[in-house]
């Protein structure tokens, strides 16, 4: 069954070598092997990483057989919008963590993924199919993240932010996290009005470097992502006709425009995991120049067309109130703010 699930031949051989190491010693066995195979359709569980991490040799070649199978598990298919859906984690067979504990597991996983996707593009990525499935891999790595921040799953202190709170759920579990990110948001403030005290920031998780996993918070601390605007249809897929979200006939209402409009910047503003450890060549071969679209960023005109018609006609906006800042620039909207207790922004007196 797990064969034909995707998992395949090396796949169920790491699963029963999972067993023999971990379950077959245990006083009830049969128990925890019924405990094994739900955790293993749980993405990103202690099992599906080991699993994951232990079906193919430690090889170039092995990393893409790795991102396969993962890829086959969780029913990746292209779309034709070019979008990235998840067909067996929307239908329900696999599912995403959503407890404090499971999210803890799954920051380790999120590390597993990047270094398979690290070794199985040593050059970056290219214009393959694979390519296309990891590029926008990243935006459903960020997904679980996102919705337990959203969540009653995430500790609540009286008085904090949702930002405030994921910072302490973080180092509660001593996590490792960059608060700012470790580099500058330019790229996740299109469109924001700094001049009415809008700005973006992010917090970064997840290996040595804690730079995979990436969320992005607003002003007030609440998240910013294509997760919390993207629609589903009646078969639980995305809803990635990208004129669904930016229509080509704006709303006469001017309410009804700046509602859409804000929409519209959860998607241009959205959060992107990190495959590379850090900022670097790496970083641009592998995050920055295959997230780049033909009409957005000069520099990214030759780069390959992987990313989602939605995400892509995201970036191809005017860029209203869309400026240059570095982040540790003493003009970007970001230093004229403090933190208060409890993740509160205020302006600097």
């Amino acid at each position: 069954e797990l064969e034909k699930e995707g998992w395949g031949k090396a796949g169920v051989a790491s699963y029963l070598k999972y067993l023999d190491k971990h379950v077959a010693t245990q006083g009830d066995p049969l128990k925890g092997v019924e405990t094994a195979y739900e955790r293993l359709h749980t993405v990103g569980s202690d099992v599906f990483t080991f699993v994951v991490d232990n079906a193919f040799p430690d090889t170039q070649q092995g990393a893409r057989d790795t991102l396969n199978m993962v890829h086959k598990v969780l029913g990746a298919d292209v779309d034709g919008n070019n979008f990235l859906q998840l067909d067996n984690v929307m239908n329900g067979k696999y599912k995403f963590p959503t407890n404090s504990k499971d999210m803890v597991d799954y920051v380790e996983y999120a590390e597993v993924y990047s270094k398979e996707v690290q070794k199985a593009f040593p050059n970056g990525l290219s214009d393959d199919d694979l390519s296309k499935e990891v590029n926008q891999m990243r935006y459903w790595l960020d997904k679980p993240v996102v919705d337990f921040i959203n969540s009653d799953q995430l500790p609540h202190t009286d008085g904090n932010t949702k930002k405030a709170d994921f910072e302490k759920w973080v180092e509660d579990n001593k996590i490792k996290h960059n608060e700012w990110g470790s580099s500058d948001p330019n790229a996740h403030n299109r469109g924001v009005d700094f001049a009415n005290g809008e700005f973006n920031t992010k917090d970064q998780i997840g290996g040595k470097n804690g730079y995979h996993l990436e969320i992005i918070f607003d002003q007030n601390g609440n998240t910013v992502s294509q997760w919390n605007v993207l629609e589903t249809d009646e078969n639980g897929k995305i809803k990635s006709n990208y004129k669904i979200y930016f229509p080509e006939e704006l709303p006469t209402d001017p309410r009804l425009r700046e509602e859409l409009f804000q929409r519209q910047k959860q998607i241009a503003n959205t959060d992107s995991a990190n495959y590379a450890n850090k900022g670097g060549s790496q970083h641009d071969a592998l995050d920055y120049y295959p997230a780049g679209t033909p009409d957005w960023r000069g520099e990214n005109r030759e780069s390959p067309n992987l990313e989602s018609n939605v995400r892509a006609e995201s970036k191809n906006g005017d860029g209203r109130g869309y400026d240059t800042y570095k982040k540790d620039d003493p003009e970007a909207p970001w230093k004229k703010y403090v933190r208060q207790q409890g993740g509160v922004w205020k302006l600097k007196k």
